[in-house]
């Protein structure tokens, strides 16, 4: 079941304002940041990670000025879940050509959050200590099951597959074998996903493969449907959608940001 929140009222100042409470954790959308609390303590806020990578990559920047826009926007809040997509667009100067990406991610909002990892590819402080893997969140062999049906995995050459790492090889050999080729396999692609809803006991999910080259910021999605377990679905319980209208909070840091 998938509920559309309630819109909140706002402050006249207020472009957009969405609030919600999930296991605990009240959820915030405004027109600057998506916070999550839990009674009343911050374990949670879009602006602060894009802060802590811009601050990761400044720092790596050996000289160069650095420019990130970011859009991030709330997919879902299923338990203590919180399902993003996160649209990046790197710029350092001098440099031949812009970086950055569009992912999923889906936090645990219980965890503690830690330090970007300097050595991960990309921007990575949003889910740094408490991102989600699927295969760990509903089993290798469910989610595999899964993979399998989707009709991108088949087109690539994985309908027979049955374990991750066939389905891995397959989508990562497979790629002149579809119809959209703008794709890559990142080493943490379980890590890239995002909960759009339960219905009885499946989960819907999507699995996100970034894009590559002069495509980078296309985002291929790999629909799931995954069986999960009585305890799994409890914890889940209601997933909740930010009402109709809402748009991604954009966050601009580094040279000229506000140009």
């Amino acid at each position: 079941m998938i509920v559309v929140g309630i819109l909140a009222a706002a402050p006249a100042t207020a472009t957009q304002h969405w609030l919600t409470n999930s296991s605990g954790f009240q959820i915030e959308i405004s027109d600057t940041d998506i916070v999550a609390t839990r009674a009343g303590r911050p374990v949670f806020s879009a602006r602060e990670a894009a802060q802590a990578d811009f601050n990761q990559t400044a720092h790596q920047a050996d000289g160069a000025m650095v420019r990130i826009e970011r859009k991030i926007s709330v997919i879902s809040i299923a338990g203590p879940y919180l399902s993003l997509r996160d649209e990046a667009y790197v710029e350092l100067t001098p440099s031949a050509h812009p970086g950055g990406e569009t992912r999923f991610w889906t936090i645990d909002l219980r965890l503690n959050g830690t330090k970007p990892n300097p050595k991960a590819d990309g921007l990575n402080a949003i889910g740094a200590g408490r991102s989600v893997d699927l295969r760990k969140l509903v089993g290798d062999i469910p989610l595999a099951r899964a993979l399998s049906q989707d009709s991108f995995v088949k087109a690539a050459g994985g309908a027979g597959a049955t374990t991750l790492d066939d389905i891995h090889d397959a989508l990562a050999s497979g790629m002149s074998a579809t119809a959209d080729q703008c794709y890559f396999v990142p080493t943490d692609w379980t890590m890239r996903s995002a909960i759009f809803g339960v219905e009885g006991s499946q989960l819907h999910a999507r699995l996100g493969l970034p894009g590559a080259g002069t495509c980078r910021y296309r985002l291929t999605q790999l629909g799931l449907s995954i069986p999960i377990s009585p305890f799994l679905h409890r914890l889940i319980g209601t997933v909740k959608v930010p009402s109709v209208g809402i748009k991604p909070v954009s966050i601009t840091l580094g040279a000229d940001a506000g140009r």
